[in-house]
Parts: C-alpha cells; sequence; structure tokens
C-alpha cells in the first residue's frame, strides 16, 4: 500500500525515481483493482514523456490483466523504442509470461 500511496501523491517525481517503484509493485500485484490503479499511475508517466521503459510496464500490467494481444502489440514498440536509443532491452514480458 505505500509504494501506491507514494507513486499517487508523488507522481510528480521524475520517472527514474519511480521505475524500482513501478517494478516492486507490478511484481507483487495480483488484484486486479490494484493492477488497474498501477495502470493509471505508469498512464501519468507514458503520456507525459512516452519512453520504452513506461511502455513495457503499461504492456506488462495490459498483460497481467488478461490483454495480451494489446501487450505483445506494445513490446515491438517498446523495442524499436530501445533499439533507437542504442539500448538491448529484455521487455517485462519474458519474465511474466514465464509464471
Amino acid at each position: 500500500d505505500e509504494i501506491y500511496e507514494f507513486l499517487y501523491y508523488y507522481k510528480g517525481t521524475p520517472w527514474e525515481k519511480q521505475d524500482e517503484l513501478f517494478q516492486i509493485a507490478l511484481n507483487l500485484s495480483t488484484d486486479k483493482d490494484d493492477l488497474e490503479l498501477l495502470l493509471d499511475l505508469v498512464s501519468y508517466h507514458y503520456f507525459k514523456q512516452k519512453t520504452y521503459r513506461n511502455t513495457d510496464f503499461r504492456a506488462a500490467i495490459l498483460y497481467k490483466l488478461g490483454q495480451e494481444d494489446r501487450a505483445l502489440g506494445m513490446v515491438e514498440e517498446v523495442m524499436a523504442m530501445a533499439l533507437k536509443e542504442g539500448i538491448r532491452y529484455k521487455s517485462l514480458l519474458h519474465e511474466l509470461a514465464k509464471d
């Protein structure tokens, strides 16, 4: 709950500082309401400044919400964005798909 509260009340905190908290929240979230809140919170950053990382978080959350096709479609965008920055990146969906 504390992670969600921080992400909610301090959403103006730069993405780089919140990335780790989103990772923890994503790993701990299984409840649909929590995942929908997390999607709203990450969407704030996504619409403010779209990056491969916050796009990947959106895809992972959508995947956990059962929207697999939409999530998998976003992975291509994530990979292209990371490659454009010269980063070899492994999507969060790789770990989720194992579960």
